[in-house]
Parts: C-alpha cells; structure tokens; sequence
C-alpha cells in the first residue's frame, strides 16, 4: 500500500454554486436566451463573469425545458427548469 507524503496538498473539493437569489436566476436565464439566439456565442457565467460557461440542453419536450449550466471557475452548477404548456385537444 502506498503512503501519502505529508508535503503532497489534498484535494479540495469546489464547492458548487447554485441559482439561489432571483438576481442569479435574472442573469443566467439572459445568458440562457442569448445561447438561444446564437448557440456558438462565447459567454460569461452569471455567477462570476468569467468566460466560457459550458449550457447544455438537457430537455424533455414537449413537456419540459432544462439547461444544465457549468462554469470551471467559480463551481456554479445547476440546471433552470422551464416546465411547457401541455397541449389539450379541443373539446
């Protein structure tokens, strides 16, 4: 068995951020819509405003929409979920 040195540092563990307050929300769903709009968009994390935050659409229409957000720098992860309209037949 292999013993660790005292000078090796331990991995930390990053703690990951979260959409938490409506100004969170506010800026990642503005980051969401322009990713929309042009999906090779170079943007910045909402959390932090570093570039290069990582959305990835995870959703399950018709019933729902989910983006997934990633940013490295910060540790924001977290995903905002837009739930759709069900479609009814006419009566």
């Amino acid at each position: 068995m292999v013993e660790k040195s005292a000078q090796e540092p331990k991995k930390t563990k990053k703690k990951k951020i979260k959409f938490t307050t409506p100004e969170l929300m506010s800026e990642a769903m503005e980051r969401l819509r322009s990713w929309q709009a042009d999906r090779k968009a170079d943007l910045t994390c909402p959390n932090c405003g570093a570039p290069g935050v990582k959305i990835k659409d995870r959703s399950a229409r018709p019933h729902s929409e989910w983006y997934a957000f990633k940013c490295t720098a910060c540790g924001l992860d977290d995903a905002i979920h837009i739930p759709m309209a069900s479609h009814r037949p006419p009566a």
